[in-house]
């Protein structure tokens, strides 16, 4: 408990900084792909209400427009990760217990990380994307 303790300090304010750049990514991730598609693309994560009373996660999830085929829009996630990660402040996949400020990214449909079940993954497609 001791060392959990002493590791404690500074989580907050990393985690409120964490979710005010995942906040301002998504929101800019959204404006770019209605700029460019014409299509809204909502946002998946930890709401306002829940940000105001304390539960600020980075994560978020959302589905690009589909393009066409199932493997047009598959190939069009894994390329859209693929230029995400190319900047230096992205990692293309998903860790945890890491204390940097990295943003993770994978396309759970292609993910190698975990037992993502195929039913699972097919939940989690939305037009193929």
């Amino acid at each position: 408990m001791v060392a959990l303790c002493a590791n404690h300090t500074g989580v907050e304010e990393r985690c409120l900084k964490a979710y005010g750049n995942a906040k301002a990514s998504g929101d800019a991730l959204c404006a770019a792909v209605k700029a460019a598609t014409g299509h809204d693309m909502p946002i998946h994560g930890v709401t306002a209400a829940n940000a105001a009373i304390g539960f600020t996660s980075s994560t978020y999830s959302f589905n690009l427009p589909p393009k066409g085929s199932k493997a047009e829009n598959e190939a069009l996630a894994q390329n859209f990760t693929d230029l995400l990660c190319a900047h230096k402040g992205f990692k293309p996949c998903v860790s945890f217990g890491q204390d940097n400020d990295l943003v993770y990214c994978t396309v759970p449909a292609t993910s190698t990380q975990g037992a993502i079940a195929a039913a699972d993954k097919a939940k989690q497609e939305v037009g193929g994307v």
